[in-house]
Parts: C-alpha cells; sequence; structure tokens
C-alpha cells in the first residue's frame, strides 16, 4: 500500500514536470533558455507553491531523470532540467498568440537590494537567465519573485518609453514579455532608502571621559620626567670631588 503511493506521488510529480518544463513553464513564471534547459532549483521553487508537492526535493526529480533505459522523459544537466526534446510536446495555442493590443505597463519584483542598483544603472539578466521577465500581472510578478525574496517590491516597467528608445518587450507567453535590458528611466518603484556612511572608527579609550586630556597630561609629564637610566660610566658622575676621591683611595 505504501509502495503504491509512493509511486502515485512520483507519477504526479513527473507529470506535473512535463506539464512545466515542455508544455506551460510561463504558468509558474519561468523561462527555458535556447535548449529548453531551467534551472533546477527555479523548478523546485515552483512546484513547492503547488499543492501537494511542498516536500519536493532535487532528489526525488533526480530518481526520475534517472529511470532506466527510455523510462524518463526529463534529463538534468549542470543543475538545470528540460523535457526531452524527442518528447512530442508544445505550448498552449492560446498562451502562444500574442494579444494585438500591447500592455501599457509591465511589472517585475526584485530585492529591495536590487531595486537600488537598477534605479541608478539599470538591470540586465541574472546570470544564467537567457532574459528579464516580466508579466502583466503585478501579482504573478510578486509571486514568482517571493520565492528567493521574503519581501520583493514592485517595479513597473513604461512599455511605451522602452520602445520609443528601441527596446525589445518581446511577448513569450500567457502573461509574460521578456527584455534583454531595462533602462532606469523606464522603471519606477518605491523611493530609494539613502545609504547610511560608517563613521571613521573610533579608539575605545577615546569614548571614555576625559580620556583626551588625561592622555595629553601624562604625555606631558613623561618627556618632563628626568631619566634615572644611567650606565656604569657615569654613575657617580654628579657626586662631589671629595666623595670621589674617596672611593677611589678605597679600592687601592
Amino acid at each position: 500500500m505504501v509502495k503504491q503511493k509512493q509511486t502515485h506521488q512520483t507519477d504526479s510529480l513527473e507529470k506535473l514536470l512535463i506539464y512545466l518544463l515542455g508544455v506551460a513553464p510561463h504558468e509558474f513564471g519561468l523561462l527555458p533558455d535556447a535548449n529548453g534547459y531551467i534551472s533546477l532549483k527555479e523548478v523546485i521553487a515552483a512546484i513547492k507553491g503547488e499543492e501537494g508537492f511542498g516536500g519536493v526535493s532535487s532528489g526525488r526529480i533526480t530518481e526520475i531523470c534517472q529511470r532506466p533505459g527510455q523510462l524518463s522523459k526529463l534529463e538534468i544537466l549542470d543543475g538545470r532540467i528540460r523535457l526531452k526534446p524527442e518528447i512530442p510536446l508544445s505550448p498552449k495555442e492560446d498562451d502562444s498568440v500574442e494579444p494585438q493590443i500591447k500592455p501599457k505597463i509591465l511589472f517585475l519584483a526584485l530585492k529591495p537590494s536590487v531595486w537600488a542598483h537598477a534605479f541608478t544603472y539599470g538591470l540586465d539578466p541574472k546570470p544564467g537567465e537567457p532574459a528579464i521577465r516580466l508579466f502583466t500581472d503585478k501579482q504573478t510578478a510578486l509571486k514568482v519573485a517571493s520565492r528567493f525574496c521574503p519581501d520583493p517590491v514592485t517595479i513597473t516597467v513604461q512599455v511605451r518609453a522602452a520602445e520609443n528608445e528601441g527596446a525589445r518587450l518581446n511577448y513569450y507567453a500567457g502573461q509574460m514579455y521578456t527584455a534583454e535590458h531595462l533602462n532606469p528611466n523606464w522603471l519606477s518603484g518605491p523611493p530609494i532608502a539613502p545609504r547610511e556612511e560608517k563613521s571613521p572608527a573610533k579608539n575605545k579609550a577615546d569614548d571614555l571621559p576625559g580620556a583626551s586630556s588625561s592622555l595629553f597630561v601624562e604625555s606631558l609629564a613623561n618627556q618632563n620626567k628626568p631619566d634615572n637610566k644611567r650606565t656604569k660610566k657615569n654613575k657617580y658622575q654628579d657626586s662631589p670631588d671629595w666623595k670621589t676621591r674617596t672611593r677611589r683611595e678605597r679600592r687601592k
């Protein structure tokens, strides 16, 4: 009975992976690269958001991909996963047709630190990702970003301003568009918090009451203090002459 349940769970997970990777990755906010691969880390985060799949791990997915013979329709390479190219599946036709009217604004969500950088320098795709993902729906953008950031901020992209400057905002499918770069003047979002400048490091002794004045007085006293160290040669240099002569007579 337990084995039957595990087999059913594995089959359900494989079906979901096939749908996610080969039919409608955009429904999960995912974007395959030119060879159909998606980061396994991104895939797991997306699946965990689905009811009944909260315990999915990379180990379970790897087992599915490593089934003997031709049983598996999936393959993993360098931390990325895809549907095998020979599997005859294609995206939904109704989702792959670009709307006749392009939206005036698009959304994405970023970590606050990333937004602070993008506000000044613009935005490029993350390392390893083919393009920046943009969405027509604000909630979808937040849902995708919150998989890896607990408090993302929503950013609005002005489509007309971007296209007037020659930007290409490409329709992918469903509610998702892509971009290769976003200039800062096309973006709007929450105010950027000013950066706190670090004050120079202080000596702990400087924070004590009267520390500076006491150190100065001590230094001045040390300068005026006579040197009590004397060598054997000048040990009796300041003694009166009669004492010196008396000591010499005793030595004889």
